[in-house]
């Protein structure tokens, strides 16, 4: 330890006596590192890491192909929605699933919804979620409790959850923002949860301020800030919510699948006048969840890839160069390493000082 304290001490005085060479060199690996790490963490965020939920495995997006779905049943051309009729009759008759929630986005920018907090304004991002998201994905608030079944309930009050960031940022972790009242659209919500740290939800990624039950109020439109709603929310003709099913353990994904398209197809039988036709039953794809929504790793994976292989070869190019000015600092010390050599001192012994 004594002779590795003082090879230390001797590498470090060398790196001082050539500070331009110490610079370059110190430069060009924090760039290449550092961009590697930058990506790296991205990539490990958005489509290795597991969503911090209970069980993430047993997770499935329901989905349905495009070419399937009816069209008369859509809104703005988008298509792996359900409508909340159909969506309440899942659970029911599907002794695969375990449980089962819907979801939607309040709108694709930041500002989806506008914030008042004892006289002050601002944006936020919301999610609409049904009573049982929270406890299908076995989510434990950290202060007060989640939305459950009975917030939906028709003259139930208002109630909301916010995220542990927006917590920190707008009412610095105070106790007191539970049982706050807001105004979100318009509309008086009171928070009464505060969600755990790690949890953002299940698009890595994007991590909503707010999460609020199903309200079916002119103030809210999910996925399109500020557009008029083209029907109820309790419409079945309105395929607007996306759904996630926990599968029973043990349970085959082709036998899920099967009784989840069943399911869907009596209950468009029994609900729509008239009912579709035989071509129009939406055929029923379930995709895992457990690191997030499909459709955001299909839309990101080849952007990151690309920017992962990007900065590997920036990194590569560091050490390239780096390489060829340590060579160039060797063959102009050959002299000095003879000398050493001739004093006795060990191959393992200078490498290790160089």
């Amino acid at each position: 330890m004594d002779g590795l304290w003082r090879d230390l001490r001797h590498g470090f005085r060398m790196l001082t006596k050539s500070p331009t060479f110490t610079v370059v060199a110190v430069l060009s690996l924090t760039i290449g590192i550092g961009a590697n790490t930058a990506i790296f963490s991205v990539i490990d965020a958005m489509l290795l890491s597991s969503l911090p939920v209970k069980k993430p495995e047993q997770l499935m997006f329901i989905r349905f192909p495009s070419h399937r779905t009816p069209e008369a049943l859509t809104y703005g051309g988008y298509r792996n929605g359900i409508s909340y009729p159909v969506f309440d009759d899942l659970e029911e008759r599907t002794s695969a699933i375990a449980a089962v929630f819907g979801y939607a986005p309040m709108g694709y920018e930041k500002d989806q919804i506008e914030v008042r907090i004892d006289g002050r304004f601002s944006f936020a991002e919301a999610d609409m979620v049904s009573g049982d998201f929270f406890s299908v994905l076995g989510v434990t608030p950290i202060a007060g409790r989640t939305i459950g079944p009975a917030d939906e309930a028709s003259g139930s009050p208002p109630a909301a959850v916010i995220s542990y960031g927006y917590w920190s940022r707008q009412f610095s972790r105070s106790a007191t923002a539970l049982g706050k009242s807001v105004l979100l659209n318009g509309v008086s919500f009171t928070i009464v949860g505060v969600a755990p740290r790690e949890f953002f939800g299940i698009e890595p990624g994007r991590t909503p301020d707010y999460w609020i039950p199903i309200v079916d109020h002119p103030a809210f439109c999910p996925w399109v800030s500020g557009v008029v709603r083209p029907f109820p929310i309790h419409d079945v003709n309105w395929w607007w919510m996306e759904s996630v099913a926990r599968l029973k353990p043990g349970v085959k994904l082709e036998i899920a699948r099967a009784q989840i398209e069943d399911s869907i197809h009596r209950s468009m039988v029994a609900r729509l006048n008239p009912p579709p036709s035989a071509d129009e039953f939406p055929v029923v794809v379930l995709e895992p969840l457990a690191s997030g929504l499909p459709r955001m790793q299909s839309q990101y994976a080849k952007p990151l890839y690309l920017s992962m292989a990007v900065v590997a070869m920036v990194l590569l190019i560091a050490c390239a160069n780096i390489a060829s000015l340590l060579m160039a600092r060797a063959s102009a010390r050959q002299k000095e390493v003879g000398i050493r050599l001739s004093m006795g001192a060990s191959r393992s012994r200078l490498i290790r000082q160089l």
